[in-house]
């Protein structure tokens, strides 16, 4: 079980990070191109969508994962 908790909270630090990154280029790449209302407005849902991805990612990850360990004797976080 602490193995299957240390690979999940790998997992959800690369994931952050990946959304980090996207968030970052789509603001450096994508915004220019926009005017300053829309730009900050397309800034903001894209951060709250990736937020509530992260979230949810998180959650389904630490709840789910001590249920899937007990069930099938191994780490199953190909399961999600």
């Amino acid at each position: 079980m602490a193995a299957a908790l240390v690979l999940a909270e790998i997992v959800i630090i690369l994931l952050g990070m990946v959304l980090a990154a996207v968030f970052a280029i789509a603001a450096q790449f994508g915004a220019p191109y926009l005017p300053p209302g829309p730009a900050l407005a397309a800034k903001i849902v894209l951060g709250v969508v990736e937020a509530l991805y992260f979230f949810y990612a998180c959650f389904r990850l630490t709840f789910f994962l001590p249920a899937v360990v007990v069930a099938e004797h191994r780490i199953g976080l190909g399961r999600y």
